[in-house]
């Protein structure tokens, strides 16, 4: 089940109280502050990485001019509480759940965050360009285009290459 919404408030996103121990993902994008700098990514990042592998989260992040897009993937509950705590972040506006889905197969089992080598900047032109799209207030855009960057950083896509 694929639940597209704009609120950022995951249990209405899909995420029910009797499915917390399944295995859910769910992307988001937002827009940073303006005065979020390289460094405050990075350190959001080892944060994140700190964090999900001790609630057992895998996923990936992507940060190109000024916009996050990120998927969580792991145990509800688990993810439920890290997006509630992710949407009470000050470092970040418009946070907009594009996806949720329960009983999922993880596709990013590897990483706690995966995330470009360079992660303040994509030198994937496509990539740039698919990235705005998911971020569009077309909901229907934005979720095809987060459709595009999940499978092209799926196992094998043309993208995963990228992570680190």
């Amino acid at each position: 089940m694929t639940v597209t919404s704009s609120n950022t408030d995951p249990r209405s996103a899909g995420a029910q109280e009797d499915s917390l121990g399944s295995i859910v993902r769910l992307i988001y994008v937002s827009i940073a502050n303006a005065d979020l700098n390289a460094d405050d990514v990075v350190h959001i990042l080892d944060n994140a990485k700190r964090r999900n592998e001790v609630n057992g989260l895998t996923g990936m992040l992507l940060f190109d001019e000024g916009q996050f897009w990120q998927v969580l993937e792991g145990e509800a509950l688990f993810v439920q509480r890290t997006y509630e705590r992710i949407c009470l972040d000050k470092r970040h506006t418009n946070i907009t759940t594009l996806s949720f889905e329960e009983n999922i197969e993880p596709k990013f089992k590897d990483f706690s965050m995966g995330h470009p080598v360079d992660l303040t900047m994509i030198h994937e032109p496509v990539l740039s360009e698919t990235l705005k799209s998911a971020g569009d207030s077309d909901k229907d855009a934005a979720k095809t285009a987060s459709d595009k960057i999940l499978r092209g950083f799926q196992s094998g896509g043309k993208w995963r290459g990228l992570l680190t």
